[in-house]
């Protein structure tokens, strides 16, 4: 989602705020052009942990002047991340903020607040890191947590190497025990950053060390927090990351969902790769006939999705029992896994389509089988239902005869119509924005509570 006026409005009373809270904050990284503009996407600020209730009053009733009225909350051990949602002028928005204290790393403070504020220097109208600590900051932090430095980063790094060895130097000595405080300054002095890559674990335990004994009950308390609290976090899911995309064929659920994966992803403010698209099911587990003959399925006639016939009722059963245990572990073991880091999952169709059209399976099975297994499903936060004129549905694509298309329509709506809370049917006669617009305004006014 782009920097808007809206945002840069949103973040100036921030900016306002803060400046009379009497709090000592700092920006973190991508500062450039902040407020009017931001080249990332979110705003970290950096300020100590005991403010962070203060600082996220003060944040929400900033925002909310600017028409981001609902909020969810990300909690991580020294990281308080904060992402408001409004639905200005008709438009579904949103803003990130991250509350950082200084960079602490599985318990270990790395970096703390007091000493980024003490050789902060002014930017404009707020404070930000000292230029050799901003440069150590944007090389380590990935490289602790697995990932690797941008690449938009490198130059600016190198060049604080170049222009402060000694700065860079005591940086390091002041976060690794002597022995790697060397050898990684040995490995990045002329600015050969990646050589670092393979001395990550290393790093990790002498950052950790160097913690530790400087303050060693402070850090062996502040480990033991951060593992418990990932291991609660890992049960939660964060709102609105949950969706499937039901309809029958012809009404445009691949386009809705291409476009919805990009709106979605903007809302959460991630990367559009991340988000993940599923097509029915999990498939942690293959399909049968892959199963029992190692081939994927051939289709023989891709444009009549009830070619094939239904099997009896005994093989009926075991396919629709085979298929439930995939949605319930493949939730477990491929889905939670993306939904507690909030990284959005989308499916085009669920297991509800083993309801509404099960001759597409190839079941035949009373109706009440499918509703039981439904029962004992994990089940999306929003299911999105595409709604239009079976004419129109005809026209785009003749799969289904128009009496079969009439039929699905009903039963989808009859689902919606005992599910309220959770489904939410869209007018598909729109435009695909106008429609991926509707399905925001539902996420954002269904998902995300009131600041």
């Amino acid at each position: 989602m782009s920097w808007t006026q809206i945002h840069a409005i949103a973040l100036t009373n921030v900016l306002d705020a803060l400046d009379l809270s009497g709090i000592k904050w700092l920006v973190l990284r991508n500062h450039e052009g902040l407020p009017e503009s931001n080249r990332s996407k979110d705003v970290d600020l950096c300020l100590s942990r005991r403010d962070f209730r203060y600082a996220e009053m003060m944040i929400t009733e900033a925002v909310r002047a600017a028409g981001f009225t609902r909020i969810i909350v990300q909690d991580f051990q020294y990281v308080r991340c904060l992402t408001y949602f409004g639905t200005q002028y008709g438009s579904p928005q949103s803003i990130k903020i991250d509350l950082l204290d200084g960079f602490v790393f599985r318990g270990a403070q790395i970096f703390e607040i007091n000493q980024l504020y003490a050789g902060s220097r002014r930017e404009g109208r707020f404070a930000i890191p000292s230029t050799t600590e901003d440069a150590v900051m944007l090389w380590l932090k990935p490289l602790l947590t697995g990932g690797i430095v941008k690449n938009k980063y490198i130059k600016d790094i190198n060049g604080v190497i170049s222009r402060d060895p000694i700065g860079f130097q005591l940086v390091l000595n002041k976060i690794f025990t002597p022995e790697w405080s060397k050898k990684v300054w040995s490995n990045i002095k002329d600015g050969n950053l990646y050589d670092t890559l393979p001395l990550q674990t290393n790093l990790r335990k002498s950052a950790w060390i160097r913690a530790f004994k400087h303050r060693p009950l402070t850090t062996l308390r502040h480990t033991g927090h951060h593992f418990i609290s990932e291991i609660l976090r890992r049960q939660r899911r964060i709102p609105g990351t949950f969706f499937a995309v039901l309809g029958p064929d012809g009404v445009g659920k691949s386009t809705f969902i291409e476009k919805f994966a990009e709106g979605i992803s903007n809302l959460h403010v991630i990367d559009q790769c991340e988000t993940q698209i599923m097509h029915f099911r999990p498939h942690l587990i293959p399909n049968i006939q892959q199963l029992f003959t190692g081939k994927p399925e051939v289709v023989a006639n891709f444009n009549d999705p009830h070619r094939a016939d239904q099997v009896n009722t005994l093989s009926s059963f075991l396919r629709i029992i085979y298929y439930w245990f995939d949605y319930v572990f493949g939730y477990l073991f491929k889905i939670h896994r993306s939904l507690f880091r909030g990284i959005p999952v989308l499916l085009d169709r669920y297991f509800y389509d083993f309801i509404v059209d099960p001759r597409r399976s190839r079941l035949k099975l009373p109706q009440f089988v499918a509703e039981l297994l439904l029962f004992v499903t994990p089940k999306p936060e929003i299911v999105f239902v595409l709604d239009a004129d079976v004419a129109k549905i005809y026209l785009r694509k003749q799969e289904l005869p128009p009496y079969e298309i009439k039929r699905q329509l009903n039963a989808y709506r009859l689902l919606a119509k005992r599910d309220p809370d959770r489904f939410a049917i869209l007018d598909a006669n729109q435009t695909p924005n106008d429609i991926v617009s509707q399905a925001l305004r539902v996420v954002i006014e269904r998902s995300f509570p009131e600041s």
